[in-house]
């Protein structure tokens, strides 16, 4: 939402901040109320702020709010102040930024005029359209092609398929007759085997034995009935002619047994050709069959190809009548689509040349707003050294600072070890009024008002030590009582009317000594109220009463606590 200057005057007034605003600030929360309410945040957190650090960061949040705006900066709590050299520049730079205005094109009305009439222009309507439409659902609904002998053509081709392969009547006797006429082996002969060889070995066997026993019988009657060897000679000789008579019949049955062989192989192929013959007859005849039918089959395909040729032409002049329609409405229509492309570039020549003109003026409004950025970039540097001052002054306290507490904690530390309180503890003693400038040896600067720097925890851890003393003053007296006793001893200090020299001794029970000299009601009421805790017999030690507001303090306060006897803790 936008903000007005009244809702600053509101959000001010509430936070009752009103008065804090100067005339610059006004000023800029009248033509920037964001800026306004932004700063009213700010100082409500500057105001807030517990330490330097806080302060500090809030002091450069509204610096840094200033400088985007072209305005002031100012310092810590606003008692210092820094004027932007660069701030009438920014300011008047800005005023030109705002008053720039919108961009006013002088080309508006013709690209309007432009726009109206491609928009209007309308989709292409076709002269053709029916007719396209309606061969476009002829073709559709055309229809696969359906033949008028697809049962023949398919019961032919079934006929063939089944057909099978060739099967002679008298399969087995064909394969009997081929398989011992290619099997047949080679004419061999053995007389051994050969049995009209065995009746002629017999027969002339016989006769040799014959021939031969006559002859040794007619060799012996020679000789007187003596069977010389003459006579077995001869008798020999009668026996190998019949021998050799059987062996010259062996030719002669050889050639007789091949002879029968010749005649039964040609009697063997005679049948084989016998049986070849009917069954080449039989394969001719089932050639003629299978024939047939792929002749048939190739008439009906025939047939059934001239249909199909009719059906395609048919359609392709239907693509062809469609084709030529749909050529003639591609041409209407690119005269269409070339008179909506001159209207489109006219009325892209329209918004080239509006383009250029915004072109320059954004390039004018461009170069302010490089010349306010370079007045700004300028306006950052001279910012940055005004921090970086200010950040050496703040580290410049923060150091003193530092030094004042590790001055308080090193006397501190001295005095927890030897009961002398020297340097920064000593100026907040005397500053308490508790002991005199010249008292418990040692040195220091200028009173405890220049240690109000220090943090909190070692303020109070100082406090009690403070307590400490006093109740070194009055051993064994409540940390309470002791407290009271430094409240009116330092009340009667500042009067200058007051001078205490005690010496105690190491007992809580001994005698004390006092020399009073213009005592206050208060002190006194302070020594009453100690005496009668030690009357009471009550001996506490510091940091155990629960009235104290300072027994929880750290680990260092607690050391600083305890009974002092002789000046030291124990």
């Amino acid at each position: 939402m936008a903000y007005t200057y009244n809702d600053f005057v509101t959000a001010a007034n509430n936070a009752g901040l009103m008065d804090s605003f100067d005339t610059n600030d006004l000023d800029y929360a009248k033509k920037y109320p964001e800026y306004g309410l932004s700063l009213v945040s700010l100082k409500r957190d500057l105001n807030n702020a517990q330490t330097n650090e806080q302060k500090l960061l809030a002091t450069e949040a509204i610096n840094q709010l200033r400088k985007n705006y072209g305005s002031y900066w100012t310092g810590d709590a606003g008692d210092r102040s820094y004027a932007a050299s660069y701030g009438s520049k920014i300011n008047d730079t800005m005023d030109k930024i705002a008053g720039y205005g919108s961009y006013d094109s002088k080309y508006g009305d013709q690209i309007a005029e432009a726009q109206k009439s491609v928009s209007g222009y309308g989709p292409y309507s076709s002269a053709y359209g029916s007719q396209i439409k309606d061969l476009t659902g002829s073709i559709g609904s055309y229809g696969p092609y359906a033949s008028a002998y697809k049962d023949q053509i398919d019961k032919t081709q079934k006929s063939i398929s089944d057909y099978g392969p060739f099967k002679y009547s008298d399969e087995s006797t064909y394969k009997k007759l081929l398989d011992a006429v290619t099997n047949q082996k080679a004419f061999s002969y053995d007389p051994e085997t050969d049995e009209l060889f065995s009746t002629y070995r017999k027969a002339y066997n016989r006769e040799g034995d014959r021939a031969a026993a006559n002859a040794l019988a007619q060799a012996a009657s020679a000789t007187g009935g003596r069977v010389s060897s003459f006579a077995q000679q001869a008798a020999q000789q009668a026996a190998n002619y019949y021998a050799g008579q059987l062996a010259d019949k062996v030719p002669e049955l050889r050639g007789q047994r091949y002879n029968e062989f010749v005649n039964d192989f040609n009697m063997l192929l005679q049948k084989l050709g016998v049986s070849t013959t009917d069954r080449n007859t039989e394969y001719g005849q089932y050639q003629d069959r299978l024939a047939q039918l792929q002749q048939n089959l190739q008439n009906l395909l025939t047939l059934d190809q001239t249909d199909y040729g009719r059906y395609n032409d048919r359609y392709t002049q239907l693509l062809n009548s469609l084709a030529a329609l749909q050529g003639q409405d591609q041409v209407e229509y690119g005269r269409y689509q070339d008179t909506y492309n001159r209207l489109k570039d006219n009325l892209n020549t329209l918004l080239s040349l509006d383009q250029t003109d915004y072109g320059r003026w954004t390039d004018q409004y461009n170069m302010l707003q490089q010349v306010l950025a370079n007045y700004q970039n300028q306006d950052k540097t001279d910012y940055q050294r005004y921090l970086d001052m200010v950040n050496a002054e703040y580290q410049r306290d923060r150091d003193a600072v530092a030094d004042a507490e590790k001055e308080l904690q090193n006397a501190i530390t001295i005095y927890q070890l030897t009961g002398q309180a020297t340097g920064a503890l000593k100026d907040l003693l005397a500053a308490a009024g508790l002991i005199s400038g010249g008292d418990a040896g040692g040195g220091g600067g200028g009173g405890g008002g220049g240690y109000g720097g220090v943090s909190k925890e070692l303020q109070d851890q100082a406090n009690e030590i403070a307590a400490s003393v006093a109740q070194n003053f009055a051993s064994g007296y409540s940390k309470d009582a002791a407290k009271d006793y430094v409240a009116s001893h330092a009340a009667a200090t500042s009067n200058g009317n007051a001078n205490v020299n005690r010496s105690i001794s190491g007992s809580p029970t001994a005698t004390m000594s006092q020399n009073m000299g213009g005592q206050t009601a208060n002190q006194a009421a302070a020594q009453a109220a100690a005496a009668k805790y030690q009357a009471d017999g009550q001996k506490k030690t510091v940091g155990t009463s629960s009235s104290s507001s300072s027994s929880s303090k750290s680990s260092g306060s607690s050391k600083a606590s305890g009974t002092f006897v002789g000046g030291k803790a124990k």
